[in-house]
């Protein structure tokens, strides 16, 4: 019995100084909402026929939902900016002192924690991130963990485009790649960020010739061919 009992001590300390504890949640009010058919929801959007097969659905109303701007720490080890919009479920954390605090909310409470695991590290938010703050946290990431991204589609100044999905694919020739404006009603400003030397681009999907900045219309889908510099 002693030594069972010491065993179960020394396998509890490690986690407790590792691991950040969730002490409690601030979580927004839920109420139901008004029940409506598929002919009176948006008829833009990806769920319209459900209603039709399953009947009226009825969506939950979320009030009193806690917001928050999220202080990031000088001195952090992720490139992040000056502050982060959150919004949402916030937890509130207790943190071991192999835990680094990244970010705080304006009580100074810890808001986006770094936990090191084995040879590398898990980051934990305390309350979810709009999704503009959460592309910049994902960049971030990336690039803290030295993630090669050869083929970017970004605004004309560089910044993360909402709304809009891409790939891209290397093949013998260049790169193939598409792009996805997810947003039905705004058209998006788009310039290509690479390191590869491309001749130009070529829209297959209207096989057209487009420049490096170019504009996604609303709703549509672009196929497109990154042609490489041949010249060296």
């Amino acid at each position: 019995m002693p030594s069972r009992g010491r065993h179960r001590h020394q396998t509890r300390r490690p986690s407790q100084r590792r691991n950040a504890q969730l002490a409690g949640m601030k979580a927004p009010k839920l109420a139901k909402g008004q029940s409506r058919s598929g002919l009176a929801r948006d008829a833009a959007g990806e769920e319209t026929e459900a209603p039709f097969l399953m009947g009226l659905l009825t969506d939950t109303v979320e009030s009193d939902v806690p917001r928050a701007q999220l202080k990031t720490l000088p001195g952090a080890v992720l490139p992040l900016p000056a502050a982060l919009q959150g919004a949402g479920v916030r937890h509130v954390l207790k943190i071991g002192p192999t835990n680094k605090v990244l970010a705080t909310f304006p009580d100074e409470q810890p808001a986006l924690v770094q936990v090191p695991v084995g040879q590398g590290a898990v980051y934990y938010l305390a309350i979810p991130l709009v999704p503009a703050s959460m592309a910049e946290l994902m960049n971030a990431v990336l690039a803290a963990g030295g993630v090669y991204r050869p083929v970017r589609f970004l605004t004309p100044d560089g910044a993360h485009v909402p709304g809009l999905e891409y790939r891209a694919i290397k093949t013998a020739d260049g790169w193939l790649a598409y792009v996805n404006n997810l947003d039905r009603k705004n058209d998006k400003q788009l310039k290509l960020a690479t390191s590869h030397e491309l001749s130009g681009i070529r829209n297959l999907t209207l096989e057209t010739d487009l420049p490096l900045s170019f504009t996604l219309p609303a709703g549509e889908i672009y196929i497109l061919r990154l042609n490489a510099n041949q010249s060296k």
